[in-house]
């Protein structure tokens, strides 16, 4: 009976473990592909693209995610999604509200802020979603890049995170599936 009874907390820790371990666990980023034969347009989109230094809810955790839209009259736009998870609101500004470092060198993206896409998540969370036009060079620029570091700017505070090995792996393996040879050659 003694050995059940101090067999108890070590099954305790190890649940705590498995699930502390899970919560760490990095995101699987997928791409998504939307079409619309009624406004003529199909989007490729990178989701769940979880940027390193923003994985806990306290702190806010930072998404990158990517579009690639084209319509049917053949142009291509491209746009970055940042999604911000956590446990209190950050309200992304209008205007310049994302700076990116880039191998040291500070980009600063326009948007329109996340005052169209707010939500609370079924477990509580504030979300938010950001959307930035980005340029073909832009997305080159980052997947060429050493070192990316992503700070968004709200009304209440700044979240940042930067690029991880995963991050660029995903952000390649984007560009090599959608972005076709033919959208390197100047118009």
């Amino acid at each position: 009976m003694g050995s059940r009874l101090s067999m108890r907390p070590w099954g305790w820790l190890m649940l705590w473990c498995t699930v502390w371990i899970a919560g760490c666990a990095p995101t699987k980023a997928t791409v998504k592909t939307i079409r619309d034969t009624d406004k003529g347009y199909t989007i490729q989109q990178l989701q769940g693209n979880l940027l390193g230094g923003s994985r806990s809810y306290q702190t806010g955790r930072l998404y990158f995610n990517l579009e690639r839209i084209e319509r049917q009259d053949g142009q291509i736009t491209y746009a970055l999604l940042i999604e911000y998870e956590g446990e209190n609101w950050l309200f992304i500004e209008r205007g310049e509200s994302l700076v990116l470092r880039i191998n040291g060198q500070e980009q600063k993206l326009k948007g329109e802020g996340s005052w169209r896409s707010r939500d609370v998540s079924e477990a509580g969370y504030a979300i938010e979603r950001a959307r930035y036009p980005l340029t073909l060079l832009d997305l080159l620029r980052l997947a060429s890049a050493q070192r990316v570091e992503v700070e968004v700017i709200g009304s209440q505070r700044r979240v940042q995170g930067w690029f991880t090995e995963e991050n660029f792996r995903y952000l390649r393996r984007f560009i090599a599936d959608y972005v076709q040879a033919s959208e390197f050659a100047s118009p």
